[in-house]
């Protein structure tokens, strides 16, 4: 994107955070420790080089040179793949204002969640604090097993959003949830989906959270027409499993949508309104939403362990010529919602063409490896845009 994609990354080591991991078990609990053990594994297999690729970018830094270097090159390896093609020719997404209205309310919660010194303040989505009622903030436990909260009523819309935030980057404790991928068993989380698995670090933070978020939105029923789950990146893996748990256990009499941005793969296979059909009704709902959105070229949506390793094995080539006959893994996690994305349809011209697609059959065909696209602030601008369309 050419006027607002931002050089904005964050950077840990994991080797470090690998060494660190059988530290932080000790004072842990039981799932925490699972994180720690299968954090040390996955980071085993993977080289340093890891964390310079697909950094999660949750705070608003300059890059150093050697990271500006690193997320060149990685993005321009990557270019020269068909794989990383602009998915021109996929639908439409269809959408009401209506939809807008709920996306921008979801949007803006997202990126207040991580309560930065400087909010991004992006026209046509950002929204005034006096646009919300505040209602809680519940921090992040030590241990790592809850990411922090936030709950507030959009008072126009009288909507209650839950606002899960993404990975900070000064907790060793949620790289290690993040870095857990293995997937496990989810049946008993998400009943009626059967055989079902999810990334084991967020399936633990859900599990852990599922209850007191639950007794929150029951402590505020009246006060509010309909329910919004969000979030971004780690954060947005949760809310999704957090919705599905609730959704699925009927647990919740109110429309209800889930809105998420960057979603980190979090399920075994894909789930989203219609595949679900007759596991609740809720979600094939005309009145609910259960959506996706990524930015193309943003790598982290699609970055579960075969992705991970395959892009390393394209940003060590040192030949920088496209390696022959690249295949893609099978996924072994995916997305949860009905997935959207966007992206710029006038990449050789000077203004901004945004356009949003619906990837019905999933982003499991892309390459991408341009790691500025995964902050939220880049989203923000990107729907800024598609809203004037």
């Amino acid at each position: 994107m050419k006027t607002f994609v931002t050089s904005r990354l964050t950077r840990r080591t994991a080797a470090t955070s690998a060494r660190g991991s059988a530290n932080a078990s000790a004072s842990v609990n039981v799932d925490s420790a699972r994180n720690s053990r299968g954090a040390s594994t996955n980071l085993a297999e993977i080289s340093e080089t890891l964390d310079n690729l697909i950094n999660r970018l949750t705070e608003s830094e300059r890059l150093s040179i050697g990271e500006e270097n690193v997320a060149r090159r990685l993005q321009r390896l990557c270019e020269q793949y068909p794989q990383s093609h602009v998915p021109e020719l996929l639908p439409e997404w269809q959408r009401s204002q209506d939809t807008l209205d709920v996306v921008r309310v979801a949007a803006d919660c997202a990126e207040s969640v991580y309560e930065r010194k400087c909010k991004a303040a992006v026209p046509g989505i950002s929204l005034h604090p006096n646009d919300y009622e505040f209602l809680r903030q519940i921090a992040a436990t030590a241990n790592g097993d809850f990411k922090a909260t936030t709950i507030r009523i959009h008072r126009l819309s009288r909507t209650l959003v839950i606002a899960v935030r993404g990975t900070k980057k000064t907790s060793p404790i949620d790289w290690i949830t993040n870095a857990n991928g293995e997937p496990i068993d989810a049946t008993a989380f998400l009943p009626g989906l059967p055989q079902v698995k999810a990334h084991g670090g967020f399936l633990c933070v859900a599990q852990r959270m599922a209850a007191d978020i639950l007794r929150a939105i029951s402590s505020y029923v009246g006060s509010y027409n309909r329910i919004c789950f969000t979030g971004h990146s780690a954060g947005a893996a949760v809310a999704s499993l957090l919705y599905l748990h609730y959704q699925l256990s009927r647990s919740l009499d109110i429309p209800t949508d889930c809105i998420t941005f960057a979603m980190s793969p979090v399920l075994s296979f894909p789930i989203g309104s219609a595949a679900l059909g007759s596991a609740t009704s809720s979600l094939t709902s005309l009145d609910t939403r259960f959506l996706a959105i990524v930015a193309h070229g943003d790598p982290v949506p699609r970055a579960d362990r075969p992705f991970v390793r395959q892009i390393l094995q394209i940003y060590s080539n040192v030949s920088d010529t496209p390696l022959q006959n690249f295949q893609f893994d099978p996924p072994e996690l995916y997305s949860a919602g009905d997935l959207v994305v966007l992206f710029d349809k006038n990449l050789e011209g000077d203004e901004e063409e945004i356009v949003a697609v619906k990837a019905e059959d999933g982003i499991g065909e892309f390459l991408w490896g341009t790691v500025k696209m995964h902050e939220m602030e880049v989203y923000l601008k990107l729907l800024s845009q598609l809203r004037q369309e």
